[in-house]
Order: structure tokens, then C-alpha cells, then sequence
């Protein structure tokens, strides 16, 4: 039996593993580079690392090599551990163009895995979970690295890991301190603006299970538990926030005041297209809460709410032109609505995995049931 098991899960990894390469097997051929708009803010820090680590000359704060040796500060608030585990590979394959092919293919193996232990974890069936897993993997919120070289993708293959924790408070309603504190650890080393929608998952779970538990004072001792342990795994961000801030004057970060054309109802249209089923997926997801939602379990309203949200606030059915006038921080940091997508996509392939195996569409012939 346990062999058995072993056995599907490397046929698993296999086919992730040849799905990755294949998606990169077009940029192979044609041996070319693919420059977006992130990459010369992006591959001048990774740059950066990989020759602080040829050198030997480790300097976590200042840029000695990238950006025209200018000092600009990015790395210690801006993934550090990623950024110099990039360096590093950058430095092991020599050249940007084998960089590039073997980053896409880590981002695109990465992100299946990701998905398919997410799934998984809700005990959705495995072909399910293996379909949905690649699904995952050809969407916008992954290719947008590729693409762009957006770093949210690196942000978004990591977000099904990080929701697992979310996945057993309510299937198991335990709240685990150190799963809890280590998904956040993950995320706030990875990406600020993903690791605010991590956040909001996690804070909407646990009121959820301060109001089914009735061990409050223990959830909350608990609470404060991760939040010890997250602290210390993330000490080096706190710290290098309390020294640039609390030493320099710092200049606010850009503020995109059209930020209601980078949306996906507006310019930034083919986050929901890519791939074109996605519309009909979300068209689904709609009436599927329409017409089942006393059907669903708690964690698949979880899901299906979150996802609504989160397509909303991408949309200009927000009111993103009118808060882009405010002098509101947050929707400083925000800078392109776009960004929300990410989160609403793991959100609606979970809610469609746990559709299917809630089996709340059933289609009947004759004496036959499917």
C-alpha cells in the first residue's frame, strides 16, 4: 500500500516535471531573451548577490555591483534570502539566458507542487488535484515572472503552501503556531504586498476559529506563540526597517496615480484571459454561490468568498480612480490592482477542486449517477 502511494507520487512530480519543461521548451528553441518591465529592477539586484558572492564581499545593505554601484538600498527589505539564493544560481549557470530557463523552470515546477500539496491537504481527488495543479501553472499570477519578470509570481507559487495552515483550521479546527508562523516567516521574506493578503487569510481563519472553538484563552495563547516565532525568523526585515527609517529620510514609495488603467477590466485585461478558461471558470464559481452555497462547506465559502474579493478589488468595480487621488498609504503600496489577481486565482482553483469533491453538481441518466 505504501508503495503503491510512493508510486503516484513520483508519477505526480514526473508529469509536473515534464509539463515545466515543456513550458519552457519554447524559449529553448528559439534562444532568446525575454526582457518585461521588472527585469532591469530585478536582475540588477540579483546581480548584485551573485557577485557579493563570487566576491566574497558580502553587503546585505548597500548595492556594490547593481545598479551602477550606486549604494540604492533594496535587498534587505526586498527578499533577501530569495534574492541571494537567485544570486547564487545566477552565479551557477554563468550567463542571464541559462539563468532565465532554469529560474522559469523552478518558478513553474515549484508552483504545481505548491498547488497540488494545497489540494491535497483538502483531500481533493488526485486527478483533480494533478489537473488543477497544471492549470495553476499556465496562468498569469506564474507567467507573470516570465513574462515581466513581476516578482508577485515568486510570491504567488509559495501562496498554496502558506494556506495549508488556513486548510487545517478548519477542516482539523486546530490553529498550529509554528505551521502558522513559518508560512508568514515565508511570505514576509518573499514579498510585501502578498504577504498583507496572507494576513488577511490568516486573520479571517482564526476569527472563524475563535467562534467554533470554544478553547478561546488556548487559541489566543497560541496566537501569541506564532507570533514570538514569527518575529524572530523575520528580525533581520524589522531590523533593517528600524535602521533605514530610523536613520535616513526616505522617500515614499511610488505612487501610481493611475492606477485604475492597471487593472483587469482595464489595460491589464490578460491576467483574465491566460489562460482563456479562466473567465468560464469564475462564471462558474459565480453561480455555483448563487445556487449551492448552503451546499458548501465552510472552508469552500472560505475559498469562494475570498476569491470574489480579491477579483473585485483587481476590477475597476473598485473605486480605485477616486482612492488614487487620497493620501492613503496603503493604496501606496499597492501601486497596481492587478497584483489581487494572484490570491483570487489559488483562491478559485481551490473553490473548484472542493466543488468536485463535494460533488454539488450532479447530472443523472436515466438509473445512472454521476
Amino acid at each position: 500500500m505504501n508503495l503503491s502511494v510512493t508510486m503516484k507520487k513520483y508519477q505526480v512530480v514526473g508529469i509536473i516535471i515534464m509539463v515545466s519543461f515543456i513550458l519552457v521548451l519554447p524559449q529553448l528553441i528559439l534562444k532568446n531573451m525575454i526582457i518585461g518591465s521588472d527585469a532591469l529592477f530585478h536582475f540588477n539586484r540579483l546581480y548584485d548577490t551573485s557577485q557579493q558572492i563570487k566576491e566574497g564581499n558580502f553587503q546585505p545593505f548597500i548595492s556594490m555591483y547593481g545598479y551602477q554601484q550606486s549604494g540604492r538600498v533594496v535587498t534587505p527589505i526586498y527578499a533577501l534570502i530569495l534574492s541571494y539564493i537567485l544570486g547564487a544560481l545566477l552565479l551557477i549557470c554563468g550567463n542571464w539566458f541559462i539563468f532565465q530557463m532554469v529560474s522559469n523552470f523552478c518558478l513553474f515546477l515549484l508552483s504545481g507542487i505548491s498547488m497540488y500539496a494545497l489540494l491535497r491537504k483538502m483531500e481533493v481527488q488526485q486527478r483533480t488535484c494533478v489537473e488543477l495543479s497544471l492549470f495553476f501553472m499556465t496562468t498569469y499570477s506564474i507567467s507573470y515572472w516570465v513574462i515581466r519578470q513581476g516578482f508577485s509570481s515568486w510570491a504567488g507559487e509559495l501562496l498554496p503552501l502558506c494556506l495549508i495552515p488556513v486548510v487545517t483550521m478548519f477542516k482539523d479546527n486546530k490553529y498550529q503556531p509554528i505551521s502558522v508562523a513559518l508560512s508568514l516567516a515565508v511570505m514576509f521574506q518573499t514579498h510585501f504586498l502578498t504577504r498583507i493578503f496572507l494576513l488577511f487569510f490568516y486573520s479571517i481563519a482564526f476569527i472563524y476559529q475563535l467562534i467554533k472553538n470554544s478553547h478561546r484563552l488556548k487559541l489566543i495563547r497560541q496566537l501569541v506563540t506564532s507570533m514570538v516565532i514569527f518575529f524572530f525568523l523575520t528580525s533581520n526585515i524589522w531590523y533593517a526597517l528600524r535602521w533605514l527609517y530610523g536613520n535616513n529620510k526616505i522617500l515614499p514609495p511610488f505612487q501610481n496615480t493611475a492606477m485604475f488603467e492597471q487593472t483587469i477590466t482595464k489595460a491589464s485585461w490578460y491576467w483574465l484571459i491566460n489562460p482563456f478558461i479562466l473567465p468560464l471558470m469564475i462564471l462558474f464559481l459565480l453561480f455555483t454561490l448563487i445556487t449551492r452555497f448552503r451546499k458548501m462547506s465552510d472552508l469552500n465559502k472560505y475559498f469562494s468568498l475570498m476569491s470574489l474579493f480579491f477579483f473585485f478589488l483587481s476590477s475597476n468595480f473598485f473605486p480605485w480612480r477616486f482612492l488614487s487621488t487620497l493620501d492613503i498609504s496603503l493604496i501606496k503600496v499597492i501601486q497596481f490592482p492587478f497584483r489581487f489577481f494572484i490570491p483570487g486565482t489559488v483562491c478559485l482553483i481551490c473553490s473548484v477542486g472542493l466543488t468536485l469533491l463535494e460533488k454539488l453538481y450532479r447530472v443523472k441518466v436515466k438509473n445512472f449517477q454521476f
